[in-house]
């Protein structure tokens, strides 16, 4: 309400306590008084980030008309601030993707679907029901979604991950499907790679159900839907990973002493997200290995196109994300 947000009734109180924030009142009218607590609407990342760290999602309401002075001004939630759902750049580590997930198993397979709304990315594969942990350690997601039917997996990653449940509805692969042909305005998955792909369409459509719900404008900004296999990559599971100290290093596991931060001397954030993601996705066809070999040998002897690169480079903001905002 006007250069605050405000939280009321249990909310007001729960902000109040988490954000360490004066809690007052107001009068309703008919005798009716309400806790109240508010925050200056040009410091809502710092409470944003606040309220995420203690696990809560964050519905935010704005103004949908123009006052009149006659009458109430009319509000509307726009969208559900969640760990997988978010666009702040102040929230956002620039070196790496803000994935969120959506995991389905069947007795034939499962899948993942995971979508950076950051960036647009949006990716669907269907593997072996051993590989979910690998798969996952390798996306590092911020909130995977699952179906409130599967008790199982949510207890087997309720300790690694932020884990929500969706109706299993939301996971039907017709329903799923119709989602997809809507969203890309086609009448078939086969460009996208998933058409005969069951599993994998049901799990693409819990993530585009969950961003209906939180956040609907997001859709709208999505690239296209690639299918990949993980069998084009090394499978590499946790602890392997820790091992390698690929992201994570040293005694305390710590970022700054990972093989990761050896390696990045890219330029960009873009560039930082890519690094990540080769590092933790290893190729396997030595043809993809040798193209990118290449590339690399004919930067490492044009020093002078090089040199000419970073500094173009050095200027380039995370254009990635600015387009999605």
């Amino acid at each position: 309400m006007g250069d605050f947000y405000e939280t009321f009734d249990e909310d007001a109180q729960i902000a109040s306590r988490d954000l360490e924030i004066v809690l007052t009142q107001r009068e309703m009218g008919h005798g009716e008084i309400v806790p109240l607590a508010g925050i200056p609407y040009h410091a809502l990342e710092n409470y944003l980030a606040k309220l995420l760290k203690k696990g809560h999602r964050v519905a935010i309401a704005e103004q949908t008309s123009t006052p009149d002075g006659k009458g109430i001004v009319d509000r509307s939630v726009t969208r559900v601030v969640t760990p997988g759902t978010i666009l702040e750049s102040n929230l956002l580590e620039s070196s790496a993707n803000n994935y969120l997930a959506a995991v389905i198993r069947h007795s034939t397979g499962a899948a993942i679907a995971h979508v950076d709304i950051s960036t647009g990315e949006f990716g669907v594969t269907q593997i072996e029901v051993n590989l979910i942990l690998e798969e996952l350690a390798r996306l590092s997601p911020s909130e995977v979604i699952i179906t409130e039917n599967d008790a199982e997996i949510a207890e087997i990653l309720q300790d690694k991950y932020k884990i929500t449940l969706l109706r299993a509805d939301n996971f039907k692969y017709r329903t799923a499907r119709q989602s997809l042909l809507q969203l890309y305005k086609v009448k078939t998955l086969d460009a996208y790679g998933c058409e005969s792909l069951e599993l994998a369409i049901a799990a693409a459509g819990a993530v585009l159900a969950y961003l209906k719900e939180t956040h609907p404008l997001s859709l709208t900004h999505l690239g296209g839907l690639y299918t990949y296999s993980i069998d084009e990559f090394m499978t590499i599971d946790p602890q392997t990973r820790r091992n390698l100290e690929l992201f994570e290093g040293g005694q305390w596991g710590t970022a700054e002493q990972s093989l990761l931060k050896v390696l990045n001397l890219t330029y960009t954030p873009m560039g930082a997200r890519v690094l990540r993601n080769w590092v933790g996705q290893p190729l396997l066809d030595v043809n993809a290995l040798n193209q990118r070999l290449d590339v690399v040998e004919w930067f490492h002897t044009s020093e002078l196109l090089r040199s000419s690169l970073k500094a173009l480079l050095s200027e380039v903001s995370d254009v990635e994300r600015i387009i999605q905002r």
